[in-house]
């Protein structure tokens, strides 16, 4: 092997070695993983290069470069994060195997995404998930995500799980900026390929300075915009943004979609009234579900299937719900132990059959 040669190797390896640190704030403790993952990568391309008759592996050549991602179809802001050709560094969290994976290359394991996943009931779902011998990949959604200050919660006992932190990966998501999801489309597709599994967990009731409404005259314009931006804009732009993925599909005979409303989100039992904004943002989120599962279903010929539905936890021992138990009687109010393992029971049995439907954490339709 010529010194050439050689040295475009290694040029190629630590550009992919930067990239995928600067994506993944690799620590520096995994650097030396991830190089040697990253030379790895270089050698199949050179010998898959080579055994197509291309001649000397190149950096010029086309499956080296890195060119500009285009923007989501979804969104109108372009991201700064570029797209490597087929072939992904993938850089977990930490606990985890390095690997690469090809976009032709999907394994039947369940990949699912769950947005607020630092918050009580999504930190439970992904504990759950993650402990079924059947997943390849959990991507927990949260706005610290993009920090550290989420090693020191469940999510970081889970990453340094030696049973189940490879199959962890945590990553930013916040649905006041919305390039968050897009950034993630892209990243999912380069690293799976496919989704199977989507469940918006992402709520809010209160705020610092935001509480649920007993009257109109304590109707906000910061109330509102902050519950319809959490609870109804960010669940419906990460569907329409991950709807290629879930089409890519191929551990069961449909794609799971799930958002966590409330009942106070159906219309026809409302009759008490109050809590304007958490009402309405959960009633629309509700309108938005039903809408794609309907889109959903006459584009099935599109690819893999996918179900959307709509589901009510119950009253669950949150930060959400704490200033309001006081009134939910004992056996009624859920550990987020229960309040997951129902939700996920309920999503096990779902087929085509149940796509477009609002249940409640027993499996009780629940009228819009």
């Amino acid at each position: 092997m010529s010194a050439l040669r050689s040295l475009q190797y290694k040029l190629a390896s630590a550009r992919l070695l930067q990239k995928a640190c600067s994506q993944n704030s690799v620590h520096p403790s995994t650097t030396a993983q991830a190089a040697a993952a990253a030379a790895a990568i270089v050698n199949r391309r050179a010998v898959n290069l080579s055994t197509r008759g291309r001649g000397v592996y190149s950096m010029q050549h086309s499956h080296c470069q890195v060119p500009r991602r285009k923007p989501h179809p979804c969104s109108s802001v372009e991201s700064d994060v570029t797209n490597s050709h087929r072939s992904l560094l993938q850089v977990p969290c930490a606990g985890s195997e390095y690997s690469t994976r090809s976009s032709a290359d999907m394994a039947p394991g369940l990949v699912a995404l769950v947005s607020g996943a630092g918050g009580g009931i999504g930190g439970e779902l992904v504990r759950q998930l993650l402990h079924r011998p059947d997943t390849e990949a959990v991507i927990a959604g949260s706005r610290s995500g993009g920090d550290d200050s989420w090693l020191d919660g469940p999510l970081g006992e889970l990453a340094k799980d030696p049973e189940v932190g490879h199959k962890l990966r945590v990553v930013t998501m916040d649905f006041m900026k919305p390039s968050t999801i897009y950034d993630l489309f892209y990243d999912i597709k380069r690293t799976w390929g496919k989704l199977d599994l989507l469940i918006n967990a992402t709520g809010v009731l209160h705020t610092d300075t935001v509480r649920p409404e007993t009257s109109m005259k304590r109707l906000t314009l910061e109330s509102l915009q902050i519950n319809f931006q959490i609870n109804t804009f960010g669940p419906a732009l990460l569907v329409a943004a991950m709807e290629p993925v879930l089409r890519k599909s191929n551990y069961c005979q449909v794609a799971k979609v799930a958002s966590l409303s409330a009942r106070v989100g159906s219309i026809a039992d409302n009759r008490l009234g109050g809590w304007y904004s958490y009402r309405a943002s959960k009633a629309a989120l509700n309108q938005l579900t039903k809408t794609m599962a309907n889109e959903f279903k006459m584009t099935k010929g599109r690819g893999t299937p996918v179900v959307a539905m709509v589901l009510h936890p119950g009253t669950v021992d949150t930060k959400l719900s704490k200033p309001f138990q006081s009134n939910v009687p004992e056996d009624k109010l859920f550990d987020t132990e229960r309040a997951a393992r129902q939700l996920l029971e309920i999503l096990d049995k779902a087929d085509e059959s149940d796509n477009g439907k609002f249940f409640a954490w027993d499996g009780q339709e629940i009228p819009w």
